[in-house]
């Protein structure tokens, strides 16, 4: 099976003002703005136990300031649409992060080690959401980078020149490099998932 990293822009100054603000006319926008993706996620979960309605877990996100410990993949499945919403731009291109087994975060990993490049792409999927959010049991995986963090990292993977490397992992970190700039240009936050 294989899987992938979504990267989106985020704001997250908005995301977190959003999320258990207790705005009800937000909540109830945003879930019939997003109610063809909601259903979409009532199929997905429906044999899970115990099963939430997706509208129900988007509008708790943003109405509630506790939330349902079981429903961590749910919850961050509709954190995604708020992450969507959240700017006027699109989710980043992956080319090279999808359709993907684990390994290949390993085999990236190495190639910028070989370089002197102390950085392991899986940080960008298992650092944690940027707002509180149950711990999903299984997928997706979320991590964020602020846009603060970003020139430090963009300084680290710009150390990696791809010579003697992978073509395909030279065009991974290039392709990571581009989410980074261009969330400095549009001064954003990213935030990834992975499932």
């Amino acid at each position: 099976m294989s899987y992938g990293i979504m990267a989106y822009p985020a704001d997250l100054r908005v995301l977190r003002k959003w999320i258990g603000s207790g705005d009800v006319r937000l909540a109830d926008s945003l879930a019939n703005y997003f109610a063809a993706s909601l259903a979409y996620l009532d199929r997905e979960f429906e044999d899970d136990e115990p099963s939430l309605p997706a509208r129900d877990a988007f509008r708790q996100l943003i109405i509630e300031t506790e939330l349902d410990e079981r429903q961590g993949a749910l919850y961050a499945y509709c954190f995604k649409l708020l992450c969507q919403y959240s700017t006027d731009y699109d989710m980043l291109p992956n080319q090279r992060w999808s359709g993907m087994r684990f390994g290949w975060f390993e085999t990236v990993a190495a190639e910028l080690k070989a370089q002197g490049v102390d950085f392991d792409p899986t940080d960008l999927v298992f650092s944690g959401p940027p707002v509180p959010l149950p711990h999903p049991s299984g997928f997706p995986n979320v991590g964020h980078v602020t846009n603060a963090e970003m020139p430090a990292l963009l300084e680290k993977l710009d150390r990696f020149d791809g010579t003697g490397a992978d073509p395909e992992v030279a065009e991974a970190v290039e392709e990571i490099r581009s989410w980074l700039r261009d969330c400095r240009e549009y001064e954003l936050d990213l935030v990834c998932f992975y499932h």
